[in-house]
C-alpha cells in the first residue's frame, strides 16, 4: 500500500479506498457465513460509502502525522494506519444511516 508524508492527497486516497473496500469485501464475507440474508445489507452499505471525499480519514492521517506518526517506516505500520482510518468513514455512514432512520428520511 503506498505510504509516506511525500505522497499526495491523492494517492492517500486511492489507498483509504483500497483499505475500505479490502474491509467491506471481509465484512460481507464474515456476515454472509453468519446468515446469507446479511449479505444484500452489507452490499448496501458497500455501495453507500461508494465515492465520496474521504475528509475524515485524510484528517486523520494529517493529524497522525503532524502528531509525529511516520508512515514510511513499515507497509504493515501504513496499513495500520489506513485501517484505522478507515473505521472513521464505517462510523459515519452507520451515524447518517442511523439518522436518516430516525428521521424517517427515505
Amino acid at each position: 500500500m503506498p505510504s509516506g508524508p511525500h505522497l499526495g492527497l491523492e494517492t492517500k486516497k486511492i489507498a483509504i479506498d483500497r483499505a475500505l473496500e479490502v474491509f467491506l469485501t471481509g465484512a460481507t464475507q464474515v456476515l454472509s457465513t453468519i446468515d446469507p440474508h446479511l449479505r444484500p445489507i452489507s452490499l448496501a452499505l458497500s455501495d453507500f460509502l461508494s465515492g465520496g471525499k474521504r475528509l475524515r480519514p485524510l484528517f486523520a492521517i494529517a493529524g497522525y502525522l503532524g502528531a509525529g506518526g511516520e508512515m514510511e517506516n513499515s507497509h504493515n505500520a501504513a496499513s495500520s494506519i489506513y485501517q484505522a482510518v478507515v473505521s472513521l468513514e464505517v462510523l459515519q455512514a452507520c451515524a447518517r444511516i442511523h439518522d436518516d432512520m430516525m428521521d424517517g428520511s427515505d
